[in-house]
This record gives C-alpha cells, sequence and structure tokens, in this order.
C-alpha cells in the first residue's frame, strides 16, 4: 500500500495515498471536529461544516473530510481562521437543536459536547436568535425512541439506512428551518420499512436516535441485522474493515472481492456474505456457508515477500479472535485450518494476482462455522463442529468478525514492520509432535510432524528416518507420540 507524509500540528504522520485528510488525521489521533462523516462514505456531503483546517499553499481553509492528503501536506487544525469557520457552523447548528443535557441519554456521550469542549465554546450562545422546534417525538419503534428536536442533520442515519443497508426507511424532508428526517409521509417509523436493526441508532452522534431503556437490541436480534454499518462501527483498526461491502445473499466473497480489487479497492477491504451459495475452499472445493455462519474475504496489497506469512497471519488471527470471544482453546491444523476439540471449526483461504515480480492483489478468505449444527450436516458431522455447537448456546457473529479484523491488521502491521509471525504461528500448530498423514498431490506420506520452516513448510519426519519438506497438502491427524 502507498502512502504519503504529512505534518499535522507539528506532527509528522503517514496516511494512504488517496486518504481524505479527516480519517488521516484521526487514524493517528489527531481530533478534528466532525458530524456528516462517515468512514465507508467514500463522498461526504461536508454539510456541517466542522472540520475546517489550514493547509499551507492554500488561500482559505478547507474541509477535512474532502480534502485529500498530498506528500509533504502541511496542516494546522488550529488555525484563527478555520477556528473562526468551525465555531460559527457550530453557533448557527445549536441555534435550533434541543440541549437538554441533564435529561439526554447521551448525556456525557454526546458528540456536541465533544466538539464543544474541543472549539472552547458553550453548547448555546446568544449570537444567534434560538429557533425551537417543537416536533413530537417518535417512540413506536420497539427498538429506538427518535427525537427530532435533538436532530442536527448530519445525515448518518440516513445515509446508512439508504446507502449501507438498501433499506431507505428514512429521508430528508422539506427545506430550511423545516428540514428534517422522518419516514415517508411522516408515518411512525414502527408503520414504515424500518427493520429495527438500530444500524442508525449507532451512528448517530446526538440524543435523536436512542435504544430504548438505553440499551441495545439483544446479541440474537441483532445477529438478524448484521450489517456493513454495525461492522464498521467505532471498529479500532486503521484501514481493514473501514470499508465493508455487505450482502444478505452471495454466491462467494472470493469472487466478489477480486471484481472489487481489480476496480481498484482500498486495502482493507472486507466482503461479508450473510449466506454463501458457492463458496470456495482450498483445492477447488467448496465451503459449506449455510446462514448463521461467517463468510468473509479481506483485500489486501502485500509485498511479495510476505506471501508465505499470510497463511500463518489469518489462521493466527483466527484463532486469537475466538479465544478472546468465546473463551474455547483454538488450534491450528497445518496448514489452513482451525480446530476446537479436534474438530474443523474454521477454513481458511489466499489468493494472490501475481503480475511479474509484483503483487497486484492478495484476497484472504476466511469461513468460520458459528450457528449451525454439524449434525444436521451428515457429510461434515463428523469432522466439523461450530461456535454454537461447542458453548450450547447462539453466538454473535458481529463480535467475531470484529474481533478479528482487528487481529488481522494488528498481525498484517507487525509483518510491513518487519516483525516475524512464524514463531507465534508455529506455537499454536496442533499438528507439531503428531503421527499424520499427508496428502501431498498424488502422494500419501506418514511420519512425525516434527517442525515447520519459516516459510510455512512442513518438516516430516519419516519412518525411515528421512526428511520430508512439504510446501503443500492435506493432513490427518492421528495419535499423539
Amino acid at each position: 500500500m502507498k502512502t504519503v507524509s504529512l505534518t499535522i500540528d507539528g506532527r509528522k504522520i503517514s496516511a494512504p495515498r488517496g486518504e481524505k485528510l479527516l480519517w488521516a488525521a484521526l487514524g493517528s489521533g489527531i481530533y478534528i471536529p466532525n458530524l456528516c462523516a462517515l468512514r465507508d462514505n467514500p463522498e461526504p456531503a461536508a454539510g456541517c461544516r466542522l472540520c475546517f483546517v489550514e493547509v499551507a499553499g492554500k488561500n482559505e481553509p478547507v474541509t477535512a473530510c474532502t480534502e485529500v492528503v498530498a506528500e509533504g501536506m502541511v496542516v494546522n487544525t488550529r488555525g484563527t481562521a478555520a477556528l473562526r469557520l468551525a465555531r460559527t457552523a457550530f453557533e448557527l447548528l445549536m441555534s435550533s437543536c434541543a440541549a437538554d443535557c441533564a435529561h439526554c441519554a447521551k448525556n456525557r456521550r454526546c458528540e456536541l459536547q465533544k466538539i464543544a469542549r474541543h472549539l472552547g465554546m458553550k453548547l448555546k450562545s446568544k449570537r444567534f436568535r434560538e429557533l425551537r422546534r417543537e416536533l413530537p417525538i417518535d417512540r413506536s419503534s420497539p427498538v429506538f425512541i427518535y427525537d427530532p428536536n435533538k436532530c442536527v442533520l448530519c445525515g448518518r442515519c440516513v445515509w446508512v439506512c439508504r446507502e449501507q443497508l438498501g433499506i431507505g426507511a428514512i429521508g430528508f424532508a422539506y427545506r430550511g428551518f423545516r428540514r428534517v428526517v422522518t419516514t415517508f409521509g411522516g408515518e411512525p417509523v414502527a408503520d414504515s420499512s424500518c427493520r429495527g436493526c438500530g444500524d442508525c441508532v449507532s451512528v448517530c452522534p446526538t440524543g435523536a436516535l436512542v435504544f430504548k431503556d438505553g440499551k441495545k437490541p439483544e446479541k440474537q436480534k441483532m445477529e438478524d441485522s448484521l450489517s456493513a454499518a454495525s461492522v464498521t462501527a467505532n471498529l479500532k483498526t486503521r484501514f481493514i474493515g473501514r470499508r465493508v461491502l455487505y450482502y444478505p445473499r452471495l454466491t462467494s466473497t472470493m469472487e466478489a472481492a477480486k471484481k472489487e480489487a481489480g476496480g481498484g479497492a482500498a486495502e482493507g477491504t472486507v466482503i461479508i456474505a450473510g449466506e454463501q451459495t458457492r463458496g470456495k475452499g482450498r483445492i477447488k472445493r467448496t465451503w459449506l456457508s449455510p446462514p448463521g455462519n461467517i463468510s468473509l474475504s479481506i483485500i489486501l496489497y502485500p509485498d511479495i515477500s510476505h506471501l508465505p506469512s499470510l497463511i500463518m497471519l489469518a489462521s493466527l488471527a483466527v484463532a486469537r479472535s475466538l479465544r478472546k470471544v468465546t473463551g474455547l482453546e483454538a488450534q491450528i491444523k497445518w496448514p489452513n485450518d482451525v480446530l476446537i476439540n479436534g474438530r474443523k471449526v474454521c477454513g481458511i483461504l489466499i489468493e494472490t494476482d501475481i503480475r511479474g515480480k509484483r503483487v497486484d492483489h492478495s484476497t484472504i478468505g476466511i469461513g468460520i462455522n458459528v450457528n449451525f449444527m454439524p449434525s444436521y450436516f451428515p457429510e461434515v458431522s463428523s469432522s466439523a463442529t461450530s461456535l454454537a455447537d461447542e458453548l450450547g448456546r447462539s453466538v454473535s457473529r458481529l463480535d467475531i468478525i470484529r474481533q478479528l479484523l482487528v487481529e488481522t491488521e494488528r498481525l498484517y502491521l507487525a509483518l510491513r514492520a518487519g516483525e516475524s509471525i512464524y514463531e507465534k504461528w508455529r506455537d499454536n500448530l496442533v499438528t507439531l509432535g503428531r503421527r499424520v498423514y499427508v496428502k501431498s498431490g498424488e502422494a500419501t506420506l506418514e511420519g512425525i510432524a516434527e517442525s515447520v520452516t519459516p516459510d510455512g513448510s512442513l518438516l516430516l519426519r519419516r519412518p525411515d528416518g528421512s526428511l520430508a519438506r512439504i510446501v503443500a497438502g492435506d493432513v490427518t491427524l492421528r495419535d499423539r507420540t
């Protein structure tokens, strides 16, 4: 991934080429006020006018959510002109927003309060006449409450509902002071096409949208609404999972990722399918992926020297994620399976397009058995398991996916920084020290899995004492030595 170097408030940082200045700053821990921008929205409206910054060489302040980073760029987020514009925009915005903080469910978690502190202002000023709206509060949804009087018209909820989810239950109506976010025809939320997923609430910066009783829907309800927005909301990554494409039903996430990469998709783009009808496994096998499981692909642009480590990275990220979220002891079976109690819970596929001596792109495909019963599928019931089967309860796919993206980025960044992940991967292999059968091409070998090499090859001690090096193959575990 190509990067550029720039300076923000005297601090030198690097960011992916083509990145918007706002995300480069926030990703480096430099706060710039903003309301209307969402990481997944490639064309923000720049409507809130709060993210003004000053860029050396430009005559006027620019909005950070639309400005693209450039090599050598020098940025000042606290310049006099930028702050004056941002403060004026904030005062105008707050002149028509109800600010009853003491009785608001978002008190101390509201982005308006954070912005006011950053700008050194009070929520309400006397500079502009207050224009109070007395609009009815909609409590009809079983999931959330909508108070339009606290809405700042940032448009986040509208974009998520319409563009990410493809539902379009809400939108903007009227102009000027009467402008409001509402359902079609102004009907109650409960009578609209709203599915109650709560993704609009997750992105709302104010108390306009809050979960009933201050609580999110139960995990099982949220599972029915797994979406791009629920994956990316407050995700603790820099680039992996910052752009997510979610499909309720898809033939193959690997095929979709290949098309996205061919179109120049950003590194870290993730394709997720609620159900996959023609999933791909190794050696042209199909991967069983009914509803309730995880099927995803991650697009990367690694250096060619890192290719042997991708399978290590992916399997290690899955094992760590399953342990952290479920507490189950996940282990890796060479080369690409993750096991729980000796049965397969996850398969991994790596596909790479190489042109000459350069990697065009690599795609990591991951399938995890989450909420399905292997006993219902005779073809895999003896060799496969699922998280729900092991725990005796349903498991949140959302929690697994979010943790997986964090672990994947952490290992990928370590790899790019020159660190070795080979030892960590080797130490998680359940294969080593076991008697195994290995099918490699047309040959079947037997012996003791003695070790693995830094390039991921398996070293097999054969019965005659010779040592065989196996680059690729399928392993069947036998008894322990």
